[in-house]
């Protein structure tokens, strides 16, 4: 495995507001992506070209935080990751997760 990250995909709405669609990924050595989360995303009334790219990363990391981040101290579900990779028949350990370098990318219309 090389690598963590996460995909936004941004998208107008109709309205004139934005919406973004995030999708979890870890990379394997074999460049074949094994999708982790991909039930996140958020919404926003701005439209997308008044929105800060700092501002669109931020939320793309706030919605990937685990719902009692504060509490448990994880930026990330690492058990979640491990048995999503254990389903996809790639051995992992949180430990071992924790290591990988994390990327965001993004899809801007």
């Amino acid at each position: 495995m090389t690598g963590l990250g996460a995909w936004g995909d941004l998208k107008e709405s109709p309205d004139g507001g934005t919406w973004c669609e995030v999708r979890e990924f870890a990379l394997l050595s074999n460049g074949r992506e094994v999708t982790l989360l991909d039930d996140r995303g958020w919404t926003t009334s701005a439209p997308l070209d008044k929105i800060l790219l700092t501002h669109i990363v931020r939320d793309v990391h706030n919605v990937v935080l685990p719902d009692d981040a504060e509490e448990i101290g994880e930026q990330h579900e690492w058990q979640r990751f491990e048995q999503r990779l254990r389903e996809a028949g790639v051995l992992a350990t949180p430990d071992g997760l924790r290591l990988l370098p994390y990327r965001i990318i993004l899809s801007i219309p």
